[in-house]
């Protein structure tokens, strides 16, 4: 009876949060990290008659060893983007790289907070300011450009104008 309450808690807990827009899509995965053969069965069970929203939910299990794998699996993204940082003044090597995709599965590997995290929307929002202002920079400078040849140009065009 213990794990069929822990279950329910588990489901009911997360009909408590708006999910980030990216974690809307295909299933909705609940790991549960350590040995709980009876609570995995009534997750199952559960998950079996319920959805999240519109998503299906499915159960994994997580075990230590697949923790510590994962953290293998950051230190070589960790050394991977090092390495390619250092190849960045030699060739484009970030442009094989989903940045926001790195970002978000960082972000899942160490299991960071969704509600410390900016959601995809806020970030093309600074994206789009950014250019905008990267815009706004290089219009200035090409008026500005404009106005020292003008400058340049003024006494020359009065030179002609006095002959």
């Amino acid at each position: 009876m213990n794990s069929k309450f822990k279950a329910v808690f588990v489901y009911n807990f997360t009909r408590y949060f708006d999910w980030p827009e990216h974690k809307r899509n295909g299933n909705f995965i609940i790991h549960v990290i350590g040995k709980n053969d009876n609570l995995i069965s009534e997750l199952k069970q559960l998950a079996s008659k319920k959805k999240v929203g519109n998503q299906d939910i499915e159960i994994e299990y997580v075990s230590p060893l697949a923790k510590a794998q994962k953290t293998s699996e950051l230190s070589s993204i960790m050394r991977g983007v090092e390495i390619f940082g250092s190849l960045q003044n030699m060739a484009p090597v970030f442009d094989h790289i989903d940045i926001d995709g790195l970002v978000k599965y960082i972000q899942d590997i160490l299991g960071i907070p969704a509600k410390v995290m900016k959601s995809d929307v806020q970030v093309q929002q600074i994206r789009l300011q950014r250019e905008q202002m990267q815009q706004q920079q290089m219009e200035m400078q090409q008026q500005m450009q404009v106005a020292e040849a003008a400058g340049k140009a003024a006494p020359a065009l009065k030179a002609i104008n006095e002959q």
